[in-house]
């Protein structure tokens, strides 16, 4: 007979092995340690790859744009703005389900159920990551601070946790093998 599964808090994907919740911050907290400060590094280093790859999206639409005497201005600016989108979804929806500052930390998202989120979580947890960093970059942090698995609030809409990643050891340093379960594609 299977196993009947909880459904996950925030929007509804995926099956849960973690049950009701991801892993006890106080039973397993290697999975949590210093991920606020990682976060935050990670960040400022994709705001640095993003910017330059929208810097040179924007030399592409001036050429563009004196190429076609305007007329390719719109359309261009449009695919400007959708760079950081596009970004953030194929990486977190990608094999290693974290951007390369997440990597240099050490850091990964994980979807509820412990498994890589695929591109529409990834694209989902991207909106919502704009949406509440442009409209509530406060309730955003005070969110993380008395959150005990440190989620965002774009985190818990989503369905997402960021957890150190299998090479970061027990005290929270990188390059150290940590005790993680096994990583489910689904």
């Amino acid at each position: 007979m299977p196993v009947q599964r909880a459904r996950i808090p925030g929007l509804g994907f995926g099956r849960s092995s973690w049950q009701d919740a991801g892993p006890d911050p106080l039973s397993q907290p290697q999975f949590y340690r210093h991920i606020i400060l990682r976060r935050f590094l990670s960040f400022l280093v994709d705001l640095s790859i993003l910017g330059v790859l929208v810097s040179g999206a924007v030399v592409a639409l001036l050429m563009a744009k004196i190429v076609t005497f305007g007329l390719l201005s719109l359309p261009f600016a449009l695919g400007v703005g959708l760079v950081p989108l596009v970004y953030y979804t194929l990486l977190l929806g990608g094999p290693a389900a974290a951007t390369p500052g997440m990597r240099i930390v050490g850091l990964e998202l994980r979807s509820w159920d412990n498994g890589r989120p695929d591109h529409a979580q990834a694209l989902l947890r991207t909106v919502l990551h704009y949406a509440t960093l442009l409209t509530l970059t406060p309730l955003v942090l005070v969110v993380m601070v008395f959150n005990d698995r440190r989620r965002a609030l774009h985190d818990i809409l989503s369905g997402t946790v960021m957890v150190n990643s299998p090479d970061v050891g027990e005290n929270g340093d990188p390059g150290q093998k940590g005790g993680q379960p096994p990583m489910r594609r689904g």
